[in-house]
């Protein structure tokens, strides 16, 4: 299934719109897509490379910190459902003040049926969207999925390990297909869709995954191993929900556009920053700590040494007393006098 470019409205949206990501994959491309409807303000740790129109807010402490403004649109990416529940309240609490739109992207993996009815029942305009297995066609999106197990696999060993007999089914989603549908979600259906499932309806088993992978690549080997663990992947929940991906998404045609020749390039540039990044960290912490030192010793110190400069001073001044004294100099010995006593004072 081709899916069309989506356009979001006509002019542009009044109010800001707020997403947050902690990570940043999804939200930093709803940002750029976004920034040209309205003032787009971005929470998260990844800072965009366009800003355009994007306010980022670095996402540093378990809370962040949101400016106080009136938003059109809610967006909050908590793929692993790392965001505490009472967080989420005060973002529902914000929604409602503003009348905004609440949308809140969920990967399958994490998801119940009693957090879904639960947070939709918060407020009229919440909606929840869950992706499934996304994967990219010039990275590893995540490494702990079927299908980015099979992508490293591929590039790295030349064959793909099936898990178990290969009957688990999995539910993969290109990443292009999950933006476009979270914007569509969020400014395209009906109001009362409160539940969106973003991955394929029907599943498909890591046997016929392996094959679609052969199909693109026939000396690609196929191989078994042992299964993980005994839990069923990607176990959807029963709420009814609207599925916008359709009946039939053709998940080989989005299988054929990963680009293996950029995978690695692309994981190791990002690993790179990330690298560079926690070595400028730990410099700076080192330093910091190199800084605190010193002044504490500084500050245990500084009385040994001025009492140590004064008392010179203070001995200094009563010598050259002495010798004033003996030199029947008594105005001048008068006044250091009264300096030595100031001194050892």
């Amino acid at each position: 299934m081709n899916r069309t470019a989506f356009v979001i409205s006509e002019k542009k949206t009044d109010y800001p719109i707020l997403i947050v990501d902690k990570e940043g994959k999804i939200g930093e491309a709803l940002a750029k897509e976004l920034k040209n409807e309205s003032l787009v303000i971005f929470v998260s740790k990844k800072a965009p490379e366009a800003l355009d129109n994007i306010l980022h807010i670095p996402f540093l402490k378990k809370i962040p910190t949101i400016p106080d403004n009136t938003y059109s649109h809610i967006f909050l990416i908590d793929e692993k459902k790392e965001i505490a529940d009472e967080l989420i309240q005060v973002f529902v609490k914000k929604a409602k003040n503003d009348n905004s739109s609440l949308n809140l992207v969920i990967n399958l993996n994490f998801v119940s049926e009693i957090f879904i009815e639960s947070f939709i029942s918060t407020y009229n305009k919440a909606r929840v969207i869950i992706t499934g297995d996304i994967f990219r066609k010039d990275a590893i999106y995540n490494s702990q999925t079927g299908i980015n197990k099979f992508i490293l696999q591929a590039k790295t060993q030349g064959k793909v390990m099936i898990p178990g007999d290969g009957t688990r089914t999995t539910s993969p989603v290109y990443f292009d297909d999950v933006i476009s549908g979270i914007l569509e979600a969020a400014f395209g259906i009906d109001e009362k869709d409160r539940v969106i499932y973003l991955f394929p309806k029907h599943k498909i088993t890591y046997l016929s995954l392996a094959n679609i992978f052969r199909k693109k690549d026939p000396n690609l080997k196929i191989d078994f191993g042992k299964e993980a663990d005994s839990k069923q992947d990607n176990v959807v929940p029963g709420v009814e929900g609207a599925y916008l991906l359709g009946e039939a998404y053709n998940l080989e045609e989005r299988i054929k556009k990963i680009e293996f020749d950029r995978i690695l390039t692309t994981d190791n540039s990002e690993k790179e920053k990330t690298n560079n990044a926690e070595y400028k960290e730990q410099k700076e912490r080192a330093y910091n700590f190199k800084t605190f030192f010193l002044s504490l010793i500084l500050l245990v110190l500084l009385p040994a040494i001025v009492t140590i400069l004064f008392s010179l001073m203070g001995v200094g001044s009563l010598y050259a007393a002495k010798n004033g004294i003996e030199k029947n100099s008594f105005s001048p010995p008068r006044i250091l006098v009264s300096f030595a006593a100031g001194s050892f004072a």
